[in-house]
């Protein structure tokens, strides 16, 4: 069994597994979300890898109709100096198992472009 520990408000939480991990950031994102003011923005930074896709996959699952996805403004830790359209690139990862399945407009992405070389 594998844990998952997360700390948030100096409160530490310990998750048995990927499901119980993705529940509570489901929760967490969409209270985020429902205490919005109008016209702001919740913004995430996503992290990179393969640990993330079960999240992915979890959400876009179970929380698709219950988060205002486009009230959400996506942003990168880092990312590989890859096109978006390789399987090592972040990005892809995220609309593979994420993006292309929630109700999110274009523009609330903030993608590092890993393809350019400046």
């Amino acid at each position: 069994m594998m844990e998952f520990i997360v700390n948030y408000k100096n409160i530490i939480e310990i998750f048995n597994n990927t499901d119980e991990l993705s529940e509570f950031i489901g929760n967490y994102w969409k209270q985020k979300i429902d205490d919005l003011d109008d016209g702001k923005y919740y913004s995430i930074a996503l992290s990179g890898g393969n640990t993330p896709i079960k999240i992915f996959k979890y959400l876009s699952e179970n929380f698709k109709d219950k988060i205002v996805w486009n009230e959400i403004r996506f942003f990168w830790g880092d990312e590989r100096c890859v096109p978006p359209s390789k399987n090592d690139s972040n990005y892809k990862l995220a609309y593979d198992y994420l993006f292309s399945k929630i109700d999110l407009h274009e523009s609330n992405i903030f993608r590092i472009k890993g393809e350019d070389n400046q």
